[in-house]
């Protein structure tokens, strides 16, 4: 039965000359389609140091914890403890000692040019301890 003038049988064949589109070009650069399904950008692998830690927190607190070699960092929601120990083993070529985990929620605020309600964001900090010595150098 057609609705809105399409049948079944049109679409489907349809869909068979764009499969067929799809293996010939596939074909034409002579890698099959099943492995470029397969391949992912390096940057949206899960878990990847590149998507653990965001940015370093710059705080007055930060700056004094620092001092004692406790440096605190942004990092994804969703990130865990090993995650972020891996991933400042990666960029920063330190093993860091103890790794805590501190959820910020997002408080109301007004704005100041027009007064309007507004929210800031909910942050996760990850507090890195590091060994006597050991030092991280935030540009």
């Amino acid at each position: 039965m057609a609705i809105f003038g399409k049948s079944k049988k049109e679409e489907s064949a349809k869909a068979e000359e764009v499969k067929k589109d799809v293996e010939v070009t596939d074909k034409a650069t002579s890698v099959p389609a099943s492995t470029k399904a397969a391949q992912k950008p390096v940057h949206s692998i899960p878990g990847s140091s590149i998507n653990v830690v965001l940015a370093p927190r710059v705080t007055e607190k930060a700056a004094i914890l620092s001092d004692s070699g406790v440096y605190v960092f942004k990092v994804t929601p969703k990130a865990t403890k090993p995650q972020v120990r891996r991933a400042i083993i990666d960029l920063f070529k330190v093993t860091p000692v103890k790794v805590n985990m501190v959820n910020l929620k997002g408080t109301r605020v007004l704005t100041r040019a027009t007064g309007k309600k507004g929210r800031t964001d909910s942050i996760k900090k990850a507090y890195v301890y590091l060994k006597k010595g050991d030092k991280i150098e935030l540009a």
